[in-house]
């Protein structure tokens, strides 16, 4: 506990979320027994927190400064981009090429490509590509007390039509204690003309015992595929 309180004697740790990011605004001249300045999460990220009767060197109570507990909802850096990944086959090969996000059971994430065959340059190579990585588990929690949810739309164009699906389901809850992974891939044979598809996939990390939502991120993720003639 913070050992600061309210008029109510309820100490602030109960009533406001921790400072994850690292952004949240300072209460001026309160200090931790550790001697690390008091404050919490930054009123954007989730509710504005109630009056808690200190206030800056302004005058601002503090309190609707910060979110109120368990509102704070964070994002990935990753919010909001686009990764692709994609291959042309040769001479009376097949293409092949996928595009996931990977949640790693070690707190890290990464999105991955897949190519069969190396761009005619010879400057994308054939395998795996990191596109982007980094880390998911910044909630100060176990892997094990951490769950995601994937969910979103696709959209795929061939030649025979356009057809539509989705990604998992922001209700089914998976354990991080085990990696996971959501995304799509496509295969197109010789002369199979050529596949594209495209969907937005959003990535959720909740709190397993309490249900909170800690992060929600939504990246766009592209996979082109054309089979040689």
């Amino acid at each position: 506990m913070s050992g600061y309180r309210n008029g109510a004697a309820v100490d602030a740790d109960n009533l406001f979320d921790t400072d994850i990011v690292g952004d949240g605004p300072q209460a001026e001249n309160f200090r931790l027994s550790n001697g690390v300045g008091l404050k919490y999460a930054a009123a954007p990220y989730g509710t504005p927190g109630p009056n808690f009767g200190y206030r800056n060197s302004a005058g601002v109570d503090n309190g609707p400064r910060w979110t109120t507990r368990g509102t704070a909802v964070y994002s990935l850096p990753i919010n909001g981009k686009q990764y692709n990944a994609g291959d042309v086959a040769g001479n009376r090969q097949t293409a092949q090429a996928n595009i996931y996000f990977n949640v790693a059971t070690n707190g890290t994430y990464n999105v991955t490509g897949y190519r069969a065959h190396a761009a005619a340059s010879g400057t994308i190579p054939a395998g795996n590509t990191v596109n982007a990585s980094g880390t998911w588990n910044t909630f100060g929690l176990a892997v094990s007390a951490v769950q995601v949810a994937f969910s979103g739309s696709w959209t795929l164009n061939q030649s025979s039509g356009t057809t539509s699906g989705s990604f998992g389901s922001a209700s089914n809850w998976l354990s991080c204690s085990a990696a996971q992974q959501a995304g799509f891939g496509q295969t197109v044979g010789f002369q199979g003309g050529s596949k594209d598809q495209s969907g937005a996939l959003t990535i959720q990390f909740r709190n397993a015992s309490t249900g909170q939502v800690l992060s929600t991120t939504t990246i766009t993720l592209t996979c082109s595929v054309e089979g040689s003639v």
